[in-house]
């Protein structure tokens, strides 16, 4: 093997940073947590609503920050690619954040 051959597989590990760091996820893990601590205080009945509540919620999320709903929204300014991509993500990640602190303040009522 000569001594300037790459190694992909650590090239790839090195240059990509690690997902864990993303803020996105982060606000994932949130809203997991959230969801894991209001269903642990339910009993079955309540974890089964709890589940089809968050079910709808993430209908909800899909069907709002669609490309289609959000190019219609912004009228056409956005036409996919990078620029779509990030309106997507940031309407998602605001969904999240509310979606967050609803289950959190369910968890701190019951």
């Amino acid at each position: 093997m000569s001594r300037h051959s790459r190694n992909p597989r650590r090239d790839s590990a090195t240059s990509a940073p690690p997902v864990a760091r993303s803020p996105a996820l982060g606000r994932c893990d949130a809203s997991t947590r959230g969801y894991t601590a209001a269903r642990a205080r339910l009993d079955d009945a309540g974890k089964a609503a709890l589940r089809d509540e968050q079910r709808a919620w993430i209908k909800t999320r899909e069907a709002t920050c669609g490309e289609a709903k959000i190019a219609a929204n912004i009228k056409g300014d956005i036409a996919g690619g990078s620029p779509m991509a990030l309106e997507v993500a940031g309407c998602q990640t605001k969904l999240t954040e509310q979606r967050t602190k609803e289950l959190h303040a369910l968890v701190a009522s019951g």
